[in-house]
């Protein structure tokens, strides 16, 4: 097949500005030949990384001159070196993504393209299989990710070499392809060789198994995205799943968005664990009472304190608070955790609302003694990140009401209560 069929039915191709990445290997210089023979406007993108020296610089200038013969404009980047603790292969992608999006803003291209092809798909496939992964890492690299395209997934590397071959192209090796200290380039010189010996079409047929994957993974995002909708309860900043066992697959694709490797994930949902907490890079996760509770971004408690000096509307942080009087005749309605009342004689102004604290305690309602606030917690199934931002109020130095949770014994309505005083507290 020619490779143009490869574009050509890539809605607005002719209509818009497009980038392409062109590295001066036979992959990216047949991308941009291909879309300039189409007619397209198309821009190149080069980044001279520096991390061959003569060969690097030799690279630009290959790029350079080619751009110029087809008259295609083209951006250079120049990178600063690399530190030597650092990691080469994620450095030069961070820079090679930042070059990109610094381009599309000022320029506004309808596509980012670049030239990976099936046996990058299949190299990658290896190694996401080796290091575990989800249903999505055995298509090896998406053949879209919002602008960016990769047209050539369905195509193989003998595939383009001929068509450079053909057109009479002329294109760099990149001498550090054959260096072992990357995993990749292991993959592709001793691994994948291999199944193209057990069948010389392997990279072929790999190529159409992943765009049928393709079409199935199609269904599976929407499934998943039902499941989601229907599943996922918001709390706050938190996100919680009950854990059902025909969804464990769904459980795997929402943790690995939460930045745990598919490994962890396993081990998280083998049922070896009634609850656990784990931290990733995106924020911590509990297991609490057959849920999954996420909560992102690093842990950094704001500290509650705020007086109320009377009756009136509040706002505090993320927190309404309404404040008023009521007589008895009225009929409290208990059954909002967010409402508080209290006989308003056995209270008195200002009260202040303040975060939990470690060994607090009070005298619920209908007990004799004192009980610790976070037994209290405890008793009532609550969750290590709620307790967290477990807020009290309190009349002098007596905590009288455990938002949400308790209310205490000394503040209670009786028959003999002539004024009742109302707390409502929400979250905005």
């Amino acid at each position: 097949m020619a490779l143009s069929e490869y574009l050509k039915h890539i809605p607005g191709i002719h209509t818009g500005t497009l980038l392409t990445a062109l590295s001066g290997g036979a992959d990216s210089v047949a991308l941009l030949h291909v879309l300039h023979k189409m007619g397209c406007t198309v821009h190149a993108a080069h980044i001279n990384y520096g991390l061959r020296g003569k060969e690097s610089r030799e690279d630009e200038v290959f790029c350079r001159e080619l751009c110029r013969q087809l008259n295609v404009p083209i951006h250079v980047y120049t990178a600063d070196p690399l530190s030597k603790s650092g990691n080469t292969q994620q450095w030069a992608r961070d820079i090679r993504y930042r070059f990109f999006e610094e381009l599309d803003l000022s320029l506004q291209f309808s596509y980012i393209f670049t030239a990976h092809q099936a046996n990058d798909a299949f190299e990658s496939l290896l190694m996401n299989t080796a290091d575990g992964c989800g249903p999505s890492g055995f298509l090896g690299i998406p053949s879209r990710n919002g602008k960016y395209l990769r047209p050539f997934l369905h195509c193989t590397r003998r595939e383009i070499e001929t068509y450079c071959h053909t057109e009479g192209l002329s294109y760099r090796n990149d001498s550090s392809n054959t260096k072992d200290i990357y995993k990749r380039n292991r993959v592709r010189k001793e691994i994948a060789p291999l199944f193209e010996d057990l069948n010389p079409q392997a990279m072929q047929h790999f190529a159409r198994s992943r765009e049928r994957l393709e079409h199935v993974l199609a269904f599976y995002h929407t499934a998943y995205r039902d499941f989601c909708g229907k599943e996922l309860q918001y709390q706050a900043s938190t996100e919680k799943l009950t854990l059902k066992p025909e969804y464990k697959l769904f459980y795997a694709e929402w943790l690995a968005e939460k930045g745990f490797a598919s490994g962890l994930a396993a081990e998280i949902l083998s049922g070896h664990y009634e609850r656990g907490e784990w931290h990733s890079r995106l924020g911590r996760l509990l297991l609490h009472g057959g849920q999954l509770i996420f909560s992102p971004g690093k842990y950094d408690p704001a500290e509650i304190r705020f007086r109320i000096e009377g009756p009136g509307s509040y706002i505090y942080e993320k927190y309404r608070i309404e404040v008023s009087f009521c007589s008895p005749e009225e009929a409290p309605d208990f059954s909002d955790p967010g409402v508080f009342y209290a006989d308003a004689e056995q209270l008195s102004f200002p009260l202040l609302l303040r975060s939990a604290e470690r060994g607090d305690t009070m005298q619920p309602l209908g007990m004799n003694g004192r009980k610790k606030l976070s037994d209290i917690l405890t008793d009532k199934k609550v969750n290590r990140f709620d307790k967290e931002k477990a807020l009290v109020l309190c009349s002098g130095d007596e905590i009288v009401w455990l938002y949400r949770y308790a209310t205490s014994e000394k503040t209670k309505i009786s028959a003999a209560s002539t004024r009742i005083l109302k707390v409502q507290i929400s979250e905005m």
